[in-house]
């Protein structure tokens, strides 16, 4: 083959030498890239499109001895070089990495690798039967001279080789039963009674005569099903109702497609179309929504998105090297944004549209060891033989140390001046303890790995002698939480989406929804009601709270009307009162002008920003003008208020190198603040003339706040950190008094005050707007005894009533002694829209405003919130229960680079991938690091699946031979599809192929899934693996890759 043209006429050209081999790839920019070949066909050079350059070397039986790559650094350029040993079968021995780091193989007589040992000497086994089929995995520990005590992981077969049951280290069984056609049919997971499976949770998939799945039934019994077409295209999904006798009133989305297969409309349950319109290359260029807005988008002839139109016609355009790597995004304003990388693929510069320069460096295995600010500051990292962080220096200079065990999980952090924090584990890897300077936490965990109780080191605890305590249902649904003061149940609809919560009193909470998952309807034990209605895109347009009375009767408390643009964004406001709040927007939708008009007097105030977002300017037509000073690593300086009446006020701030204030100074007031080790806020003295007042903080290790003191005064938090957002439940004094206890459902429903004199409890519930602002509270008797309003970045501008609340803004939990909001990570001062210290979340590169690391909620807090104080998410414009749009829990170890997601339900896509060329970076709050992962490669019912950025496979491996085999969720037999990819392979290739697969396999999302990717001339395979799992209507969606692909 010579060449091949397009529907468009774009050519891509071959040529060849004399032997038949590759010689050079033309693309459709007619960019080229070279091959050489020794004289038996081995490929010696590859020459890629922007002249970097490649070599090889091969022993005389063709094995692949050597890689050697150049790669120009700050100290000039260096040599990296990769090489191979082999045994006399011609099976790879030793991989030693640019770093002199060795890993070592050993085989058995048929081949069968046996044994893996790392840099540091630790070894994984592995053992077959006689069939090849491999029975167990033996994994290292810290007695590598004996492997008798070792964890290892167990596997039986049957005749037909197909996987029966799999033992885990902890000795419990997952079973798996196939029909007749060797299709998995169930999934029997493990549960207290091992002795019997009659009793075991179980999925059940059923199938077709022609082989597509036709159902799946999840633990609880729900039955989803599946109709598809003559071509065994799904067409439609069924879902369950609570009348599981007749499907013909259950909710149902259906898939359209055109003669040449592609998808073209998807509609759902509720009747909303979205459209897609395709090109003569089958590109997507349109989406079209139900209200007859549109998103476009542009390609360049690489079939690269070159820009995006949205539904008010903001253009944001990207910009490519030559090898497709993304080197500029121009956003709708026209700002520059431009990113660097080196000959290997790694970025290395970050240049703000403000022209300010953050660079990056790198060690011979491609491991960032580097981040040097564009004042100059300069933190470090660094690593052992296996890849583990080892040590990081942060931009104060105060260095943090790590160890691990022999799996690589984090065993000690070992801090220069706070307490060591010291890790245990479970047999299979969860944490059991966890020992800092507070003491020893420790955790317990159910046959399902999950967690059933949390002990905390001081502080009251329950019957069981826990902190708190869960139980949950056969599908991972929460069902009860326990702490001290009692009990809260749950219960879950067919969809599994939360339908009751039952507080300790008995007060009951009902939900509703629409058939997609919109939060209709809220009914509080109090007789209030909350109702929402929602636009054909989904987004709230009306939320009404009352009491009813009689016969349909009612008494408005609160309600809210909001008009929004074509993009959804909230354009005005009008509450139950009357009074209106306009809302104007820049092209980066970040708020210009608020308006407020109350009975004909308006105020407005306006806002000016820079090119990356900081607030230049805020002009108040009541109060006066604001100015905004920052320096180049966009801490805020000094802040200017001309006042209308001609004083003028000067706030001055301070920061320590790492980003934290560490002082403001207004007038005669300074507040000083101290930061530990890890960048947490654990002190504040602020002080006049005339007083002074103290605040201390203390937190868990995951950096949750479990203790606030107020001039002496001590309050501890009881928090369940197992939900997507830590939440606090309970609040002691000092002596083990109750104070508060707070019972949440999809948000939070109720507070309950203890006064300790009295002993009189009193309860109001929390009543809010479409931000999730609490507007109003009510008694136990439907009464309103307290309302707030806010200006539109949060501050209180209005307080009536008496009862005490700490959860106001966007529903978060108001610091009054510090005056900001604790939102976790952070905390958010609403004076200047900005967080007081640096954000570790490295931003997205392709959406340039969440790269800054102080703005809150992209300058835009009308639409979105930062309930984790590390980026933000759009909140409310679908509803409740779809607003997550991605919440990142990090579970596992340093060691080990686990990450777990949690995604926002797509809502009826089915079985489609998709291509996107954003990365998505997961903050790491142990180190402060980050992990970055391509995004997204496939949407399947729902589940959005993450695949690894390209910098995490080695940049040769793009656009070279290449080879993988995908083991796919829902088949325990490993059935596996191999793709043979052509010469030239790109990450897109490699995503396609995923996508494929799952196509082929019927689409099955949940379950294990792992994927063998041979790295060109390496022939031992990187082994990325996994699981999909559905817990209630959130998809959990963990990866985890070995040391191999970090190189």
């Amino acid at each position: 083959m010579l060449s091949t043209q397009d529907a468009k006429g774009q050519l891509t050209q071959y040529s060849y030498d004399a032997r038949g081999n590759l010689k050079s790839f033309s693309d459709a920019a007619n960019q080229v890239t070279y091959f050489e070949y020794d004289k038996r066909g081995n490929l010696t050079r590859m020459v890629d499109v922007l002249n970097h350059a490649t070599t090889y070397s091969y022993d005389a039986n063709g094995n692949r001895l050597s890689e050697t790559r150049n790669v120009t650094t700050p100290t000039g350029v260096q040599e990296l070089v990769t090489t191979w040993s082999y045994d006399k079968e011609g099976q790879v021995k030793t991989v030693t990495d640019p770093e002199q780091q060795t890993t070592s193989y050993e085989y058995d007589a048929n081949g069968k690798q046996t044994a893996v040992i790392d840099a540091l000497q630790r070894r994984m086994e592995y053992r077959y039967d006689d069939s090849g089929l491999l029975i167990e995995t033996i994994l290292p520990d810290e007695t590598p001279n004996n492997s008798d005590d070792n964890p290892r992981t167990r596997s039986s077969y049957d005749a037909a080789g197909r996987k029966i049951a799999t033992i885990d280290q902890a000795g419990r069984v997952k079973h798996y039963q196939y029909d007749e056609l060797g299709r998995l049919v169930a999934t029997i997971y493990a549960d207290s009674t091992p002795d019997t499976l009659a009793d075991n949770p179980r999925t059940i998939t059923e199938y077709y005569l022609t082989g597509e799945v036709k159902a799946q039934i999840d633990e609880r019994g729900n039955r989803t099903e599946y109709r598809y077409d003559a071509a065994g295209r799904l067409i439609e999904t069924i879902y369950a109702d609570n009348t599981p006798e007749t499907l013909t009133d259950n909710p149902r989305s259906t898939v359209q497609y055109d003669e040449a297969g592609r998808r073209i409309a998807d509609i759902d349950a509720l009747g909303h179309q979205t459209q897609f319109i395709y090109d003569e290359l089958g590109r997507t260029i349109e989406t079209r929504f139900h209200n007859g807005t549109s998103v476009s988008t542009a390609y360049d002839e690489l079939d690269r998105r070159q820009s995006v139109t949205d539904q008010n016609g903001k253009v944001t355009a990207y910009r490519y090297d030559a090898i497709g790597r993304l080197t500029g995004v121009k956003d709708a304003l026209g700002h520059w944004t431009e990113y660097t990388y080196d000959e290997l693929g790694r970025l290395v510069e970050v240049e703000d549209a403000n022209e300010h320069e953050t660079r990056y460096e790198y060690d011979k295995a491609g491991r960032r060891t580097a981040v040097i600010l564009p004042l100059g500051q300069r933190s470090s990292t660094t690593y052992d033989a296996v890849g583990n962080v080892q040590s990081v220096t942060d931009f104060n200079g105060e260095t943090t140390t790590y160890s691990y065990d022999a799996q690589n999980r984090l065993v000690l952090k070992d801090f220069e001046d706070d307490p060591d924090v010291r890790y245990t584990y479970t047999l299979i890897g969860q944490v059991e303890s966890i020992t800092d300077g507070r003491g020893i936490t420790t955790f317990t965990y159910n046959e399902r790995d999950w967690l059933m109780g949390r002990k905390d080191p001081t502080g009251a605890y329950t019957s069981d002698g826990y902190t708190i305590e869960y139980q949950y249902d056969a599908a991972g649904n929460r069902t009860s939480v326990e702490v001290p003061s009692g009990t809260t149940n749950y219960t879950f609809n067919e969809r599994n989406w939360l339908e009751t919560v039952v507080d300790p009193n008995g007060g009951v909470t009902r939900y509703g929804y629409d058939a997609i998952g919109n939060l209709i309807q809220t009914q509080f034990p109090n007789e209030i009601t909350e109702i929402r209605q929602y636009n054909d895109l989904n987004q709230l347009e009306y939320l009404e709270t009352s009491k009813l009375y009689g016969e349909g009767d009612k008494e408005i408390l609160t309600s809210y009307t909001y008009t929004l643009d074509k993009a959804g964004n909230r354009l005005s406001v009008t509450d139950h009162t009357g009074r209106v709040t306009e809302y104007d927007y820049d092209d980066l939708y970040r708020l210009e002008r608020e308006k407020v008009i109350v009975g004909g007097v308006v105020q407005t105030i306006d806002f000016t920003y820079d090119n990356v977002g900081n607030r230049l300017g805020q002009i108040d037509s009541t109060k006066g003008t604001t100015i905004y000073v920052y320096d180049d690593n966009d801490r805020l300086l000094t802040e200017t208020f001309s006042q209308i009446n001609g004083n003028t006020v000067i706030t001055t701030y301070s920061h320590d190198n790492n980003g934290n204030t560490i002082s403001k100074e207004v007038g005669d007031q300074q507040t000083v603040y101290v930061w530990d080790d890890e960048n947490r806020l654990v002190a504040v003295d602020v002080s006049t003339t005339t007083s002074i007042k103290y605040l201390k903080y203390q937190y868990d290790t995951s950096g949750i706040r479990v203790v606030s003191i107020a001039d002496g005064q001590e309050t501890r938090y009881i928090v369940d950190a197992n939900q997507p957002y830590a939440q606090v439940l309970e609040e002691y004094a000092s002596n083990d008094t109750l104070l508060t206890s707070y019972i949440y459902g999809n948000d939070l429903i109720s507070q309950t005050q203890y006064d300790s004199q009295t002993y009189v409890d009193s309860t109001t519930y929390y009543h809010v707007d479409a931000l999730g602002s609490t507007t109003a509270l009510t008694n136990e008797s439907g009464s309103a005894v307290k309302s707030y309003l806010y200006d539109a970045f949060g501050k209180t501008i209005s307080e009536t009533g008496a009862t005490e609340n700490k959860y106001l803004f966007a529903g978060e939990q108001f610091d009054r002694g510090l005056g900001d909001y604790y939102l976790r990570q952070r905390f958010y001062d609403t004076d200047t829209g900005r967080f007081t210290r640096r954000d570790t979340y490295e931003g997205r590169l392709a959406e340039p405003l969440t790269l800054h690391k102080y703005l809150y909620a992209n300058a835009n807090p009308v639409m979105m919130q930062d309930p984790s104080g590390f980026t933000a998410i759009t909140s409310g414009g679908m509803g409740d229960f779809a607003t997550a749009l991605a919440i990142f829990a990090i579970l596992a170890t340093i060691g080990a680079i686990t990450y777990t997601a949690t995604l926002e339900n797509a809502r009826n896509r089915v079985c489609r991938y998709e291509i996107d060329e954003d990365h998505i970076f997961y903050p790491d709050t142990r180190f402060g690091g980050v992990t970055g992962f391509h995004s997204t490669a496939l949407a399947l019912e729902g589940y959005d699946f993450e695949w690894l950025d390209e910098n995490q496979i080695p940049s040769s491996a793009w656009g070279s031979p290449y080879e993988a085999t995908f083991y796919l969720p829902g088949n325990p037999e490993a059935r596996k599809t191999s793709s043979f990819f052509p010469d030239i392979m790109s990450k897109d290739d490699v995503i396609k192929a995923i996508g494929e697969a799952y196509l082929k396999d019927g689409c099955k999302p949940n379950g294990d899934w792992s994927a063998s990717i041979i790295l060109p001339g390496a022939n031992i395979p990187a082994t990325v693996s996994g699981s999909v799992r559905p817990i209630g209507n959130i998809h959990l969606i963990t990866t985890a890759y070995p040391g191999v692909l970090r190189q």
